[in-house]
């Protein structure tokens, strides 16, 4: 009777034992698709990362263009207000030559 007891007792040891192999294996297997995933989390995180600072370049560049285009233009427009004040005083000028003119002409009758 008493060996019949040892024997349940190792054969109970024995199934806690498997389960126990079991639950760490379950365990184990868990915390390697963990890990997998860890990983790939990781892999996104770099490619979204590679992927903002080539937009943040690209955003730096088309700036970096737009501010030439708008460069150009004021000088352009400034430019071209220059000319039409130099034009404005020629044409006053112009005029006041032919008041002259035409008095001197008009005295001169």
């Amino acid at each position: 009777a008493a060996s019949s007891g040892v024997r349940e007792a190792a054969e109970e040891l024995r199934a806690q034992l498997s389960r126990a192999a079991a639950a760490q294996a379950a365990a184990q297997a868990e915390a390697e698709g963990l890990r997998a995933r860890l990983g790939d989390a990781d892999a996104a995180a770099a490619t979204a990362q590679a992927e903002a600072e080539a937009l943040r370049a690209d955003a730096d560049r088309a700036a970096a263009a737009l501010q030439a285009q708008l460069d150009a233009a004021v000088s352009e427009r400034d430019s071209a207000l220059a000319s039409a004040q130099k034009a404005e005083a020629q044409a006053e000028e112009s005029q006041g030559a032919r008041a002259r003119a035409e008095a001197a002409a008009e005295a001169a009758q």
